[in-house]
């Protein structure tokens, strides 16, 4: 059980903090535009099962470690900016190009999903914002906090995948005709892969709040 007074307020929050472009969304978007709107959905599941993994911490005290641990927190923030970045630098050393794949060469659903949890799990913006903003909108008078804050999680994830899968469905779609001309795909695939470097420079120069 949560507090239904605060409900209202906390699902508006969460909707205008998705549809604030981040790495998550960067995520889904390259790959709905690389292997269409089954790769995008697949993104999306990724990210959102990583998300969860911080509701999870969250809930059990393991995520608090980040807000009191500096080594902690920047260990993390390394580990994800490294991983942002080479996928980056792949996009931009691919010969095959990420928005000119061949269908036949199209990266496993399965995969596609792994490296969206890792994604999410190694932002270490996400671990805090969990650990910082849920708890806020729990009461200890109702029900245990550790089972608001899992019920809570549910929500987040929830509307993170309607914030996404329209995304998803419109790349998705227009995907088909960016790959019918090299030359703009080749343009995408640079500024997608620099995007990347540069979300992963943001998220190293970043300082706990």
């Amino acid at each position: 059980m949560i507090d239904f007074s605060l409900l209202p307020m906390f699902i508006t929050t969460v909707f205008i903090l998705m549809i604030i472009p981040g790495v998550d969304m960067i995520y889904v978007s390259t790959n709905a535009l690389s292997g269409g709107t089954k790769a995008g959905i697949a993104s999306i599941l990724g990210v959102s099962t990583g998300a969860y993994i911080h509701i999870l911490g969250a809930a059990f005290g393991i995520t608090a470690i980040f807000m009191v641990s500096d080594l902690a927190y920047t260990i993390l923030k390394v580990i994800g900016a490294v991983y942002l970045a080479y996928i980056g630098y792949q996009i931009l050393t691919s010969k095959s190009g990420l928005t000119n794949i061949n269908p036949a060469q199209k990266k496993p659903l399965f995969n596609i999903y792994k490296k969206g949890v890792l994604t999410n799990f190694l932002n270490p913006k996400a671990a805090l914002f969990t650990i910082s903003f849920v708890p806020q909108f729990v009461n200890p008078e109702i029900a245990p906090i550790w089972s608001q804050v899992l019920i809570l999680g549910i929500f987040i994830i929830i509307i993170m995948i309607l914030t996404e899968l329209p995304l998803v469905i419109f790349v998705g779609k227009i995907s088909v005709y960016l790959k019918k001309s090299n030359k703009t795909s080749a343009i995408l695939d640079k500024l997608l892969g620099f995007i990347l470097i540069s979300l992963a420079v943001k998220v190293l120069l970043s300082k706990k709040e």
